[in-house]
């Protein structure tokens, strides 16, 4: 059941309207423009639900799923707790009822939409493998604990669990986000939850509304008092435990108990707003008798920071998620991510948030990637307001691909204990937003902060762009001092830009800390006094970003052919880290063999390892470009950077392999480790719609074609099965199949500014030709302008 409920492609349906939301988009040949036009239709869906729009049951899962051997219904109207509960006509009425000892093990529990439950009791079947979800057309069943009840749903020790297409709320009477004296200890909303138990694997919680739960802010540290409504000391079992959606382990019965994990979690295409203390939680238990389950305290840099008692969750996937604590006082973290690893935060949006928009602590091997982080603030005592941080013994921390804009800090990067981390192709825009209560000659706040005195950090090829004036700002810094004395930070290849005269935005010098390759320019910007290889150049962006742009702006920051930071970069690699090098751009531009300065890298350069068939005026040849090892002069307080030797990382693509493209699951089917298809050798099964990216074709031992993936596996070529998501021959006529529709663009890049006409569901139009575009195609419309060659999105008339 794990891979039925991941990386597919969902068609939500609120207020009447069908948003397209795409999954499984981050492999290595994943395009800005797929990832730009989810994050634009997440956002209108989110906006249009937190500001009053009701969310509705689409038409497709209007019906019952077939997976499961009893189906039972409850109507809060017309049922009956005396009925069978098993057809629409013979439903049951209350949760209590369905609380009520049946065993609900492959069975699927369904609300009838457009009914409301309240005042609980909490929803809390019984049972392995099963679904909560509804029935019917209309808006979400409402579930609404009005601070009665500490949990609306709660799952307890059971695992392989679906919930989805429900209004779930818990607000205290009275609660309006200000007052803190209405809040109620511990609330949640849907609370899964375990203990002794080993490990409780595959859930999937998609297409839900989870809103307004009203709980206290239980912080661990802290000193002083506390404002009302929050509180200190509570220590790591005790704190930031209240909120929207959270996963957490119970104390377990007995000192010697084995600990608990969760494993092969997807939370995604949800909408999470106004909920305290945090949006979306997974924690860990501290453990009995110092077993140390959630931390990671014994970890050094010799044993790999390899803790013998920590017991992480893993595959965690985080994905598609519009989070909004803007309305509340009290609702901080949007994400926060404890004691895991291997797992994936991708494709959300956070507003609002009070203390960090996504949060990782006691993690290892977390990839944070395409994310729309903004507007974190302090709130309720709390000290930070940052939009990422990887917090307290966080290690390979990989920080891709986000826009980051309107915080505290940018990123901050704790220094607690230990800490590594890669920040890369990020673009962070006017962060460092002043504290309330912020006075003149206070130390400001920073882009990138480098908190503490430790961590091991390479920030390198991001594009730091500040349009505003502040007291007091700078890109990369740190209120106790740049004092890491224990490893070091990798300031590499990035982009410092401003549009204002002032602050003096100028990273600080600090200890352990090395700056080599980055550009300064605008306003009092200039590279660092003994800096090796600085520019001090016009980047020559193709555009510039307003004062309010969306992900899908960002590609305003595309450099010219011509621009004076092509080249200009170094080779990174990564020592000591289990991370790998990037091998695209923000944009998905293979990075050449000397890379550029900042996010982007030109149209025309070549990709590491091959030779481009004509050199550009504006590429600078590799025996200019200094390395790492080779900038003797690099700024550093206390030691150099001959530790970063040169990338050698990047391969050319194999020559039996093919231009990739993507496919697309018509039905379900398996994924295999080899292209000889047994039992033995499947890896996992594919969910219709789920998007593939297809390298090469290859042949079984029998003869038969199978298509290899980018993750190295196999799938069948059979077209009953899978098919080309673009359109890759033309045909004369298609339709528009997006019950949201679609734009029409006037060039072949998909920028808001470049929209030309919008074409609703069911519009008939007439193409001229089929352009290829990276792994994707654009349809050339008989009026000139261009349209999506997507199959999810248009299809044959």
């Amino acid at each position: 059941m794990r891979s039925k409920w991941r990386l597919c492609v969902l068609t939500v349906v609120f207020f009447g309207i069908s948003f397209l939301i795409g999954a499984n988009r981050a492999s290595a040949n994943t395009t800005f423009q797929d990832e730009s036009a989810a994050l634009s239709l997440l956002n209108q869906k989110g906006q249009a639900i937190v500001n009053g729009t009701t969310p509705k049951v689409s038409d497709s899962n209007s019906t019952p799923s077939s997976d499961y051997s009893t189906t039972y219904y409850i109507d809060s109207i017309n049922g009956n707790d005396n009925n069978s509960g098993k057809s629409p006509n013979d439903a049951w009425k209350t949760i209590r009822r369905v609380n009520s000892g049946t065993d609900f093990t492959n069975d699927q529990i369904l609300f009838r939409a457009g009914d409301y439950w309240s005042d609980g009791p909490t929803l809390s079947p019984k049972g392995h493998h099963f679904k909560i979800s509804s029935y019917g057309t209309g808006e979400y069943p409402k579930l609404a604990g009005n601070g009665l009840i500490q949990d609306v749903i709660r799952i307890n020790n059971e695992d392989h669990v679906e919930i989805s297409n429900l209004d779930v709320s818990n607000t205290v009477s009275g609660a309006n986000g200000k007052d803190g004296t209405k809040l109620k200890a511990d609330l949640k909303g849907i609370h899964i939850t375990g203990a002794d138990q080993g490990t409780l694997s595959n859930y999937y919680l998609h297409d839900l509304y989870v809103h307004d739960v009203t709980g206290t802010v239980a912080w661990i540290n802290g000193s002083g008092k506390a404002p009302e409504g929050a509180s200190y000391q509570n220590g790591w079992n005790g704190s930031k435990d209240s909120g929207g959606i959270i996963f957490d382990i119970q104390t377990p019965s007995r000192p010697d108990s084995k600990p608990t994990v969760f494993r092969d979690v997807t939370i995604s295409d949800n909408v999470v707003n106004d909920n305290s203390y945090g949006g979306i939680t997974i924690k860990q238990h501290e453990g009995k008798a110092d077993h140390a389950w959630a931390s990671r305290d014994d970890g050094t840099e010799e044993n790999g920071y390899q803790s013998k008692n920590w017991a992480p969750h893993s595959n965690i996937t985080i994905k598609n998620n519009y989070i909004d604590q803007s309305k509340s006082d009290f609702a901080c973290d949007g994400i926060y991510l404890t004691s895991s690893k291997d797992s994936k935060i991708q494709g959300n949006i956070t507003k609002g948030t009070g203390t960090v928009g996504i949060e990782m602590y006691y993690c290892d091997h977390i990839t944070v990637q395409f994310n729309d982080v903004s507007g974190a603030v302090r709130k309720a005592g709390g000290g930070d307001s940052a939009g990422i941080d990887p917090d307290r013994e966080t290690t390979n921390m990989l920080v891709q691909y986000n826009y980051i804009h309107g915080n505290g800090d940018g990123i901050l990067l704790c220094g607690f204990g230990y800490g590594t981390s890669v920040i890369r192709y990020n673009v962070l825009k006017d962060n460092a937003v002043p504290i309330p209560g912020y006075q003149k000659g206070q130390a400001g706040i920073y882009y990138v902060d480098l908190f503490g005195d430790s961590g091991k950090h390479y920030i390198y090829n991001n594009d730091f762009y500040n349009t505003r004036q502040y007291p007091k700002a700078t890109f990369i810094g740190s209120a106790p001092g740049m004092n890491n004395t224990k490893d070091h930070a990798f300031v590499f290849n990035n982009n410092f830009f401003s549009t204002q005269d002032s602050p003096d935005l100028n990273p600080l010098v600090g200890r352990r800390v090395s700056y080599s390759h980055n550009n300064y320019f605008g306003g009092p910007l200039k590279p660092l006094d003994g800096e090796a290889n600085a520019l001090k150049d016009d980047p020559m962006f193709k555009g510039q970003l307003d004062t309010n742009p969306q992900f899908e702006d960002l590609a305003a920051l595309k450099i010219a052919n011509n621009s004076p930071l092509i080249g200009k970069g170094t080779a990174m690699e990564l020592t000591g880290l289990n991370v790998a090098v990037a091998t695209e751009d923000l944009f998905g531009v293979p990075i050449s063999t000397n890379p550029s300065i900042g996010v982007s890298e030109p149209m025309n350069v070549a990709p590491a390892g091959t030779t481009p068939s004509s050199t550009s005026s504006s590429s600078t040849p590799s025996s200019s470009v200094a390395t790492p090892a080779q900038s003797s002069s690099t700024i550093s307080s206390s030691s150099s950077i001959s530790s970063v030797p040169v990338d050698k990382s990047n391969r050319p693509m194999a020559k039996n392999r093919m231009a990739p493209f993507k496919v697309f699951a018509r039905e379900h089917f398996y994924e295999y480790r080899k292209p000889t298809f047994k039992v033995t050798n499947r890896a996992k099964k594919v969910s219709k719609h789920t998007i593939l990216i297809v390298v090469s074709v290859t042949k079984s031992a029998n003869g038969f074609r199978r298509y290899q993936l980018s993750n190295g596996r196999f799938i069948t070529t059979n077209s009953k099965f899978v098919k080309r998501l673009y359109f890759a021959t033309k045909v004369s006529k298609l339709k528009v199949i997006n019950h949201s529709g679609i734009f029409s663009y006037h060039s072949l890049k998909f920028l808001r500014q470049n929209r030309m006409k919008f074409y609703k569901y069911g519009s008939v139009l007439h193409i001229r030709k089929v352009v290829r575009y990276g792994l994707t195609t654009r349809l050339k419309l008989s009026n000139g302008s261009y349209i999506t060659g997507n199959r999810l999105f248009i299809d044959h008339y």
